[in-house]
């Protein structure tokens, strides 16, 4: 709905929009999931929503949420540059990543050669 008069066209001036359901914040351990809402419904399910923009097709069960908003929550902090979500979460420094490797140990090629021979 546009405040300026009836007659202004949609997209043009400010504008109005809603009312909207009512929609809960999300916690894990009593930290914060940024960026994801909660819309409880009347049988007991809940609606998930990302950044106000992508939402699931159907509500799911409290156990359901139970069992992947914490893959989730994890999951957005290390695409936004975090070790985790949650008490121990800490910024990552890409230039003091270790890599691992599981299986046998692979020794390098080395000699040494004394200082008069090339």
């Amino acid at each position: 709905m546009s405040i300026l008069s009836k007659n202004t066209p949609a997209g043009v001036g400010v504008e109005i929009h809603g009312p909207f359901q009512p929609e809960y914040f999300v916690t894990i351990n009593g930290y914060r999931v940024p960026y994801v809402t909660i819309h409880p419904s009347e049988d007991g399910r809940y609606s998930v929503t990302v950044d106000r923009r992508v939402g699931l097709f159907s509500s799911v069960t409290a156990e359901e949420l139970d069992n992947w908003l914490p893959v989730l929550a994890d999951a957005m902090a290390v695409a936004a540059g975090y070790s985790s979500h949650g008490e121990h979460c800490n910024p990552l420094n890409p230039f003091t990543t270790r890599m691992s490797r599981l299986g046998p140990a692979l020794k390098p090629d080395l000699s040494v050669i004394g200082g008069d021979k090339e």
